[in-house]
């Protein structure tokens, strides 16, 4: 979160304003130095965890992991087919009270409850025999847990036009859609927060989890870290940019997914799953060249951000099933010490 700040931070003293207003990527010299530099920063952060050797050997994914997977990338398949065919279908889609925002919302919740679920499970392990602290990783589950159903809730704006509740006045002073939730308050500032968190979370500590030691902090929630199966289901969410392309944090995540995807596919103990992250770096090319080149068609700018938070539901619903199977077989990975 505080590179991310930094980067706004940065992105303000260099054009002048916060550039957080939704608005079409154009193809200049600016954009192009733009993109040159997100590529420059995004080398800086992960090219010194390529250069080392594995912290620890990679398990292989087994069928019933990789499915899950699978039906990630054929969903994010589907829509992009969905989006040259009908831009309006595609659109209509997204809209409020519509499948896509609340199949978000349903994985968001079904991951919270997961995660409750095994809080309380955690806290009748014997952790510490297995070398995690289950009161540590009860605490950290539940609020988690708490995270993803507030988060879950903000989707349907806490359900308002489900009752039929009136948006305070406060609110429909502030709230850019008039909606009884917070995060339109300030829209595409809580959107960056958002994306760039669930990719540290979903994408990027599986793959430092692979890559780097584990500190002796973290070692005692180790069963909340996430894993290779999560990485996989969440690919999508660094595609399906168009509105927010212009952002050095959006365009670094892209290229630090794709990295982490290929070297998934070259480090895969397996065929088939190699096969699996090939494709989603594949994917993630072709969706946000698709996206840029037939942008001008979108109903709506940000139309293709209503999918990536589908796609990060899904991500956090698999994380949420993740844990609860750690959690009910007690089982952890064992990870390398951290050098003095």
């Amino acid at each position: 979160m505080a590179v991310l700040l930094v980067l706004a931070v940065f992105e303000k003293q260099i054009s002048g304003s916060w550039g957080f207003a939704d608005r079409a990527p154009v193809i200049d010299a600016s954009s192009l130095g733009r993109s040159m530099l997100a590529l420059l920063l995004a080398a800086l952060f992960i090219l010194p965890f390529l250069r080392n050797a594995p912290a620890r050997a990679v398990p292989a994914l087994s069928a019933a992991q990789q499915r899950p997977a699978w039906a990630s990338l054929a969903l994010a398949v589907g829509f992009l087919v969905v989006f040259l065919a009908s831009p309006e279908l595609f659109s209509a889609l997204a809209r409020e009270d519509q499948s896509v925002e609340w199949s978000s919302a349903v994985a968001l919740l079904l991951g919270s409850g997961l995660l409750l679920w095994s809080s309380m499970r955690f806290l009748r392990s014997r952790g510490g025999v297995r070398g995690f602290s289950a009161p540590l990783c009860s605490a950290g589950a539940l609020l988690l847990a708490v995270c993803l159903f507030v988060v879950g809730m903000e989707e349907v704006s806490w359900m308002q036009r489900v009752f039929e509740i009136q948006t305070p006045t406060v609110l429909i002073e502030e709230n850019m859609q008039k909606e009884l939730n917070f995060h339109n308050l300030f829209t595409n500032g809580f959107e960056l927060l958002y994306y760039g968190g669930s990719f540290v979370f979903l994408m990027l500590l599986p793959f430092l989890k692979e890559v780097a030691p584990v500190p002796a902090v973290l070692r005692a929630v180790a069963p909340l870290i996430p894993g290779r199966a999560v990485l996989a289901v969440s690919a999508p969410i660094a595609s399906f940019n168009y509105d927010m392309w212009h952002l050095l944090p959006i365009q670094m995540v892209l290229i630090l997914s794709l990295v982490i995807v290929i070297r998934a596919a070259m480090t895969a103990p397996g065929r088939g799953e190699m096969a699996l992250f090939a494709v989603a770096a594949l994917l993630l090319v072709l969706s946000q060249v698709l996206l840029i080149a037939f942008g001008d068609r979108l109903v709506r700018l940000w139309d293709p951000t209503e999918y990536k938070e589908l796609f990060i539901g899904l991500g956090f619903a698999c994380y949420g099933g993740e844990v609860a199977f750690r959690a009910a077989r007690g089982a952890v990975f064992a990870p390398r010490r951290a050098q003095a």
